[in-house]
C-alpha cells in the first residue's frame, strides 16, 4: 500500500499558466493531467490541473508554495493505492460504485420500508420490505453495468451473476427482484437482482479515518463520514471479524444531509457501507476485458488494527 496526495488547482489565471507551477517543481506528465475547457470566444478558457504525487514527495510543497505565492486555491486529498496482491489477501473490500454509475430507486419510486426501528432522528435502519424500484430513465444506465449502486447503497447484478452466487454457495445475501417504475406508472421486472445483505459487523475500530462530529446524538450510528483531505481508512480489530460472510454491512450509516427527522424518514436516511471477501470481487469483475470495462464499481481493502497490510 501506497499513499498519494492529489492536488487539483485552476491555472487559468496564473500568468504563465500550467507551466509556471508545473515548470519549476519538475512535475512531468507522469505526475500532471492539464484539462482545458471553452473556446475563449464564447466562455473562458479555463485550465484544470490534476496533480499526483506519492506522499512525502518534496515537490508537494513546491507546488503549494508556488499557488500560494499567485494566490491561487489548491484542493487537496489523499489516497491509499493497493496492489493486487493486497487486495486478494484482504480479508475484506469495501465495494463502492464509480462517480460515472448512478441509479436512481428507493422511496421516491414506490419501494416500500418498516420504519419501526429506524432511528427517528436520523432515520438510520429502516427495512426494505419490497422488490426495489428504480427510475425507468435509468434502465439503459443499469445495463450498460455488471454492477450499479443506487444512490442508497443497494447493490444490484445481472440476474446470471445473482444465480452464479446462489449455486457457489456464497454467504450473507439474499435476492430480491427489481422493477422499474416507466412513463405512466407502469412496473416491468428487469433481468437484474438485487443482492439484500444483512449481515451487520461490529463497529469499526477507533483508528478508522471516520469524522465522528455529525454522529446522530440519539442512535449513535447514523451520520459518519470520512475525515476531510485524508485517506479513506476502514479499520477493524481482528477480533472483529470471526462471524464475516462473503456479503457484510457495516454498523456505521454514511452520508444524509437532512435538516430535520422528517426529511431522514422521507428518503435521506443514512446506509451503511458494503464489505465483500475477494471471492466476490473475482466473481464480478468477469474475464473479459469487456466486463472488466462495464463493471461500474471498485474494491478498496479494510485494514486490520496493528497489522501492515
Amino acid at each position: 500500500m501506497k499513499t498519494v496526495v492529489l492536488i487539483t488547482f485552476y491555472a487559468d489565471d496564473i500568468p504563465g499558466g500550467a507551466d509556471a507551477i508545473l515548470g519549476p517543481t519538475h512535475c512531468g506528465p507522469d505526475v500532471a493531467e492539464v484539462k482545458k475547457f471553452g473556446d475563449g470566444k464564447e466562455c473562458k478558457v479555463t485550465v484544470l490541473v490534476n496533480l499526483t504525487l506519492e506522499a512525502g514527495d518534496e515537490r508537494i510543497v513546491k507546488v503549494r508554495d508556488l499557488l500560494a505565492q499567485y494566490g491561487e486555491q489548491e484542493f487537496i486529498n489523499r489516497r491509499d493505492i493497493f496492489t493486487e496482491e493486497e487486495r486478494q489477501n484482504a480479508p475484506l473490500l469495501c465495494l463502492a460504485g464509480t462517480h460515472d454509475n448512478f441509479v436512481s430507486a428507493g422511496l421516491h419510486y414506490g419501494t416500500t420500508y418498516d420504519f419501526s426501528n429506524a432511528c427517528l432522528q436520523c432515520g438510520m435502519g429502516p427495512r426494505q420490505t419490497s422488490p426495489l424500484i428504480i427510475s425507468g430513465d435509468d434502465e439503459r444506465s443499469l445495463e450498460k453495468r455488471r454492477v450499479s449502486i443506487p444512490s442508497r447503497g443497494e447493490l444490484l447484478v445481472r440476474d446470471v451473476d445473482g444465480e452464479k452466487f446462489v449455486q457457489a454457495k456464497f454467504t450473507g445475501f439474499n435476492l430480491w427482484p427489481i422493477q422499474s417504475l416507466r412513463k405512466g406508472g407502469s412496473k416491468v421486472e428487469l433481468r437484474h437482482e438485487q443482492i439484500f445483505v444483512e449481515n451487520v459487523l461490529p463497529p469499526m475500530a477507533p483508528s478508522s479515518s471516520l469524522e465522528r462530529k455529525k454522529v446522530c446524538p440519539v442512535c449513535k450510528r447514523g451520520r459518519f463520514n470520512f475525515v476531510f483531505e485524508q485517506p479513506e481508512r476502514i479499520v477493524y480489530r481482528r477480533e472483529d471479524l470471526q462471524n464475516i460472510q462473503d456479503f457484510n454491512v457495516t454498523w456505521e450509516g454514511f452520508g444524509s444531509n437532512a435538516n430535520t427527522p422528517e426529511e431522514a424518514l422521507g428518503g435521506n436516511w443514512p446506509e451503511p457501507l458494503l464489505l465483500v471477501t475477494p471471492r466476490v470481487m473475482n466473481m464480478l469483475r468477469g474475464k473479459t476485458k469487456k466486463e472488466q470495462k462495464n463493471l461500474g464499481c471498485s474494491f478498496e481493502p479494510i485494514l486490520i488494527e496493528g497489522e501492515t497490510i
